[in-house]
C-alpha cells in the first residue's frame, strides 16, 4: 500500500483466541515520531481481517512524504483515524482497505509539480481523509500561510507506486443583503454550493466597490 515502514521499540498488549487475537494496546516508534493504537485480528471465510484505530504524533514530514513518492519538509505530522482490512498480501490491501482519519502538518514545504501553490510553503495543513478502493481522498482541507487559507482537495492511489492527484478547488463568493453597512463577502472554498455553503469552507470578507444600499 505505502511503504514499507518499520515499526521500532515496540510494546503491545495481545490476547489471542480461536478467534483471533485482540491488541489492547501498541505503542511503537514510526516515521520518526511515535504511533499509538488498538486493533483486532479475525478471520472471515478463511481470510484474515484486521481493523485498527490509533494515531501518530511527531512524524518526520519528509519520511511521510517519501511514502507518496513526494518530496516534503515541515515539524511534525499529526494524524488520528480508523481502518479495516482484509487478505494475506500487500496486493490484496488496498483494494478492500476502508477507513477514515484527520491529520495535521506543522509548518511545512511540498515540492510537487502538480500540486497547488499553497502548498509550496505552509504554517499549518490539516483536514480530513477517507480511505476507500485503494484511494485514499483529500476533500476540503485547509492550507494556511499567515492570514491567508486555502481549500486543497488531492486523490493519492494506493499500491507500489502511490500516485497522488490535486484536483481543482473553485473559489465561489457571496454577497450578503447590500444593506448591510459595511458590505461583506461571506467567501467560500471548496466544491459547494452557492446557497447552502458549508461553515468549515467559508470566511466574512471586506467587500470591496459594492453599492451601498
Amino acid at each position: 500500500m505505502l511503504g514499507p515502514v518499520t515499526l521500532g521499540g515496540v510494546t503491545a498488549h495481545v490476547s489471542i483466541d480461536a478467534n483471533g487475537a485482540e491488541i489492547t494496546s501498541l505503542d511503537a516508534v514510526l516515521l520518526g515520531g511515535q504511533a499509538h493504537g488498538a486493533g483486532t485480528i479475525s478471520f472471515d471465510q478463511g481470510k484474515p481481517a484486521y481493523a485498527f484505530a490509533g494515531k501518530v504524533e511527531k512524524l518526520n514530514p519528509a519520511q511521510v512524504g517519501r511514502l507518496v513518492g513526494l518530496q516534503a519538509t515541515g515539524r511534525s505530522f499529526d494524524a488520528e483515524g480508523k481502518i479495516d482490512l482484509s487478505g494475506f498480501s500487500g496486493k490484496d490491501l488496498p483494494a478492500v482497505a476502508q477507513g477514515e482519519f484527520h491529520f495535521e502538518w506543522q509548518r511545512g514545504t511540498l515540492a510537487a509539480a502538480s500540486g497547488p501553490a499553497a502548498l509550496a510553503r505552509f504554517d499549518r495543513w490539516s483536514g480530513d481523509a477517507a480511505v476507500a478502493g485503494g484511494i485514499i481522498t483529500l476533500k476540503g482541507t485547509e492550507v494556511q500561510q499567515g492570514s491567508r487559507r486555502q481549500a486543497v482537495d488531492a486523490k493519492i492511489t494506493l499500491g507500489a507506486a502511490p500516485k497522488v492527484i490535486f484536483t481543482a478547488v473553485k473559489e465561489a463568493a457571496i454577497e450578503l443583503p447590500r444593506g448591510l453597512k459595511p458590505a461583506l463577502h461571506l467567501r467560500c472554498f471548496g466544491s459547494i454550493s452557492r446557497t447552502t455553503p458549508t461553515a468549515s469552507s467559508c470566511r466574512l470578507e471586506w467587500a470591496k466597490n459594492l453599492p451601498r444600499g
